[in-house]
């Protein structure tokens, strides 16, 4: 039990932070780029940086320090969910990213298990493009049909080339992050795949039942922590 705790703390820790700092590495770089023609832009994309950190640190204090327990009024700290996925994919492309949303379906009515699956797929997704992939474009597409979820996050070529740190050594292709994902999904009852695109760039996809067995039902509330 205690190694599975830290294995989902690890998770947690792993999305807010890699995300996180991928968006806020994006706002600086641009930042840098239009500090001495845009001072303004600059100084707005800075902004954005700085609140996104801060955000980051809340994350973190609420998946270390409150998992499990509830705040002063008796309410656990709100997670995301299916609906909060538009509002992180505009996050990314407010920092630079040339990434789009196209939903279909109400994602409002998706449970919050899936919903936080989901959520934190297209949140690692988007930072491993930026990652391996930097200046491509991506595309994220999230379907409610009533049965199920389906989330896929595709890209193109890479338009810069990718830093140093973006070729894993022997053995670690498919890190944290590619696991994480397929561990959330399996306990839902759901699949993770990842590959090429048809010789053109990459896509990251997932399917979770949203009418789930008993099996997949009781493995809910684990995935969903």
């Amino acid at each position: 039990a205690a190694a599975a705790e830290r294995q989902r703390i690890a998770r947690d820790i792993h999305d807010v932070v890699g995300h996180s700092l991928t968006v806020m590495l994006l706002n600086v770089a641009g930042a840098r780029r239009v500090l001495a023609a845009k001072p303004d832009a600059a100084a707005e994309a800075l902004d954005r940086a700085e609140q996104v950190g801060r955000d980051s640190l809340q994350s973190i204090r609420a998946v270390v320090g409150l998992l499990g327990t509830a705040d002063e009024d008796g309410t656990e700290a709100p997670r995301p969910g299916a609906g909060d996925i538009v509002a992180l994919v505009g996050e990314a492309a407010a920092a630079g990213l040339p990434v789009r949303a196209e939903v279909d379906g109400d994602l409002a009515t998706v449970d919050p298990y899936a919903g936080l699956a989901a959520f934190r797929l297209v949140q690692e997704a988007i930072s491993n493009v930026e990652h391996h992939a930097p200046g491509s474009d991506v595309v994220v597409r999230v379907a409610n049909d009533g049965e199920r979820l389906t989330v896929s996050v595709s890209n193109g070529p890479a338009r810069e080339d990718p830093p140093p740190s973006a070729h894993a050594p022997p053995g670690r292709r498919g890190g944290t992050g590619l696991d994480g994902m397929r561990q959330r999904l399996t306990a839902l009852g759901g699949t993770v795949t990842a590959g090429p695109l048809a010789g053109y760039g990459w896509v990251v996809s997932g399917t979770i039942p949203l009418k789930r067995s008993g099996a997949a039902a009781s493995g809910a509330a684990e995935a969903g922590r």
